[in-house]
């Protein structure tokens, strides 16, 4: 069995042969760098959780004309 680690597979799509590519090596410099990313991937996470726990409160506004609104969904 081959290998697969170690090759990049991007020149199937052009219809050769997997070229051999070396494996990037990770730092303690490298994950501290990322660390801002990472915070604001979760404050973004956080901010739609809270962006779609919030829409029952105000989903119906300005729906329905002359005052009226539509039933909300239960299930």
């Amino acid at each position: 069995m081959n290998r697969l680690v170690g090759y990049n597979p991007v020149n199937l799509l052009g219809g050769q042969k997997p070229a051999p590519q070396p494996v990037p090596t990770t730092t303690q410099s490298d994950l501290v760098k990322s660390i801002p990313v990472g915070m604001c991937s979760a404050g973004a996470h956080g901010a739609s959780v809270l962006a779609l726990g919030a829409d029952p409160l105000f989903g119906q506004v300005g729906v329905g004309g002359g005052g009226q609104s539509l039933p909300l969904a239960c299930g």
